[in-house]
């Protein structure tokens, strides 16, 4: 029986490319990746996978309205699904209200767990936990022989969630670009040239049969996972 991943982290790539492809204005194409991501949730709930990590570079006051509308229609399709978002410090006024509301309307939830990264920044995420990692030092909250791979976790925007085990790339994106740095070592990667505003269900099926074809060792040479 194949084993699915746990938790997918996938990026909304190449959205102002197709815009420009199909001579739409790049709001019309993040409509459509919206869409796309709608299929990915529908297709995460079809396989029992418990999370979906989506994240969202363009943090316009346009595209957080749609991101709003979004998280609205989710909820109304798949009730149980649970909302987490990291979000850029620089969202404030109704928008942010908006979706802290979402989310915690979501807190007891026991379906999905979708997290939204806005503005995400992997390397300022590792600098934020190294900071909060000392302050707590400095307060004798720690002990320097207490941080290990598990503490640091803790400190993590991520904190309580499993590591990604499948990351997909869609534009034919072969590097992170800055995101998810630490929780990514051992994840499999799935790349694939269409646009995300093209990647429909059967795409993400595809990444999922893929995935189950993997023999997954963690860094040990001689073992299997």
């Amino acid at each position: 029986m194949q084993n699915n991943p746990e938790h997918i982290f996938i990026t909304l790539d190449g959205c102002h490319k197709w815009a420009e492809n199909n001579n739409l204005s790049v709001l019309e194409a993040y409509k459509k990746a919206f869409c796309s991501l709608k299929d990915v949730v529908s297709g995460c709930k079809e396989l029992d996978i418990n999370c979906l990590t989506a994240v969202l570079v363009d943090s316009k006051e346009e595209t957080i309205g749609l991101l709003i509308d979004f998280l609205e229609e989710i909820l109304k399709e798949f009730c149980d699904v649970k909302y987490s978002v990291v979000m850029d410090s620089r969202l404030c006024g109704n928008d942010k209200e908006k979706i802290d509301k979402l989310v915690e309307s979501t807190k007891d939830n026991k379906g999905l767990n979708l997290i939204i990264a806005l503005d995400y920044n992997g390397k300022q995420e590792i600098l934020d936990a190294v900071n909060n990692i000392i302050q707590d030092y400095k307060e004798n909250k720690i002990k320097i022989k207490d941080i290990n791979n598990d503490m640091f976790n803790n400190y993590l925007y991520s904190k309580n969630l499993p590591e990604p085990d499948l990351v997909i790339r869609t534009d034919n994106n072969k590097n992170m670009k800055n995101l998810c740095l630490w929780q990514v070592a051992y994840s499999e990667l799935y790349i694939l040239e269409k646009l995300w505003p093209d990647f429909g269900k059967q795409d993400f099926f595809k990444a999922i049969e893929s995935f189950g074809t993997r023999e997954r060792r963690f860094g040990n040479i001689g073992e299997k996972k």
